[in-house]
């Protein structure tokens, strides 16, 4: 084949046309179309044209043909580039005058877009290529709004009332328990029904683990004017931030009494309890394990009104004591009862401050309000009433008049005070701090309160072993 008409020396005119079945690209120089065959990104079978040949040819033979003479010379569509319709039909041989159309070759072999174009050389699907992408980036941008809107909405701490829960347990166990974030780690608080029949073990964290707990009671803190010893096992499963247990596996006594327990929690298997909580802890496991060892109120009622519960069943076992053992037992009885509930409420106060200290930084502010009324309501009126009680204890129990009854007296008084005068301290820094504290410093804070209330419960302990060995004396 020939190529009429054309210079072949002529390799850098812009003049060639790709056909493709959707269409055309170009102008192209032929040079252009060569060194894109040589670097693999063209077909030398690609259909390829130009203003002056009659039907498209191959890339291949518009590189290798020599340009031939043509038989007839190609008018210049610079002289008329416009011709009449009239003149069309007057002298039909006027269509020579005008540049054949663009072949359109559907059999052709489609071909990648080259690559390595020019500025003016773009084909001119660009700008569809810029909406594409305008389109992408808005959608990308809804529905990353999207997201933080639902994430920020699921930011709440919600239980669904179970079966045998009273709408009022329901009810205090949303107050006592809030969002602490969605990494918040394992803390299992308890509640019990009227009927002792459940327990439930809540946490505001968004794990789900296989639980198994081993309760044993504390001496002589059940409900009961007998002296039983009740321990037994359960298990359950910990979701959606409730653990139920309704099956009791006792190793001794048949039922289960109010009062105080020892609780062992071995919680396995732990993931994030569902799909947000995943996502927004998505490079962060949970602990896979969850050990601890604590005491626990096992009452319907809550702590304050087990405690007031308690107080009035050990002045019946006081009347009781009275008559059996004398009122000397009953001294030593009561004095290490005493001891005994501060050791309590230090625990739940320290409990209650690193629960604040847990929250985000940012509601540092905001929740310190509802933690020092939440502090007052539970545990400075106790406090209080405390020790003018103990005043009153004084003056109706004492070890035959002795200066060491006297002393344990003055000493119990002593350390509820000191229990009052550290936690107060920590309330006024808190109150006081006008900043939001960083990480760093609520992690400083979160060591000096395990620090200040670790001493004070080894006072205590201390204290119940001495009153142990002057009992025995």
């Amino acid at each position: 084949m020939t190529l009429p008409n054309l210079d072949r020396t002529d390799k850098d005119s812009i003049k060639w046309f790709i056909l493709l079945p959707s269409g055309h690209e170009g102008p192209y120089s032929l040079n252009h179309l060569s060194k894109l065959r040589e670097k693999n990104k063209l077909s030398p079978l690609v259909r390829i044209w130009c203003e002056g040949l009659a039907q498209p040819t191959s890339l291949e033979n518009a590189l290798t043909l020599e340009a031939q003479p043509a038989a007839k010379e190609s008018r210049s569509f610079s002289r008329n580039s416009e011709v009449s319709a009239q003149q069309v039909e007057d002298d039909p041989s006027s269509t020579d005058d005008l540049p054949p159309p663009v072949p359109v070759d559907l059999t052709s072999p489609p071909v990648a877009e080259p690559a390595g174009l020019s500025q003016g050389e773009a084909p001119a699907r660009g700008g569809s290529l810029g909406r594409r992408l305008g389109v992408v980036f808005l959608i990308a941008t809804g529905l990353t709004v999207a997201s933080i809107v639902f994430v920020k909405s699921r930011e709440e701490f919600a239980l669904r009332r179970r079966p045998k829960m009273s709408p009022e347990l329901h009810q205090r166990i949303l107050q006592e328990n809030h969002f602490d974030g969605w990494s918040k780690a394992i803390f299992l608080k308890e509640y019990v029904p009227r009927d002792h029949s459940h327990i439930w073990l809540v946490t505001s964290g968004f794990q789900a683990c296989d639980i198994e707990v081993a309760f044993a009671s504390v001496p002589d803190r059940l409900l009961s004017l007998g002296d039983e010893k009740v321990s037994f096992v359960s298990r359950g499963k910990l979701a959606g931030h409730v653990a139920e247990l309704s099956e009791f596996d006792f190793r001794s006594g048949t039922r289960l009494v109010p009062g105080l327990y020892e609780m062992d929690v071995k919680a396995s298997n732990c993931r994030w309890d569902g799909t947000v909580p995943w996502i927004m802890n998505l490079f962060r496991n949970p602990a896979h394990q969850y050990l601890a060892r604590t005491k626990v109120i096992l009452y319907s009622g809550g702590a304050l009104a087990f405690h007031d519960s308690l107080g009035k069943l050990l002045k019946r076992k006081e009347e009781r004591i009275i008559k059996e053992k004398g009122e000397a037992a009953l001294y030593w009885q009561d004095l290490q009862q005493r001891f005994e509930t501060l050791e309590a409420i230090t625990l739940q106060i320290e409990q209650h401050l690193l629960d604040f200290l847990e929250a985000p930084p940012a509601t540092h502010r905001a929740r310190t309000k509802t933690m020092v009324d939440q502090y007052t309501r539970n545990f400075g009126a106790f406090l209080t009433s405390f020790v003018a009680d103990q005043e009153a204890s004084q003056r109706r129990l004492q070890v035959g008049g002795t200066a060491q009854g006297a002393n344990y007296e003055l000493l119990i008084r002593m350390t509820a005070k000191q229990i009052g005068f550290e936690s107060m301290k920590f309330i006024e820094e808190f109150l006081g701090t006008k900043s939001v504290p960083s990480p760093k410093q609520q992690g400083q804070l979160r060591d000096r309160v395990r620090k200040t209330f670790g001493l004070l419960k080894k006072d205590i302990s201390q204290k119940l072993v001495q009153v142990s060995l002057d009992q025995a004396r």
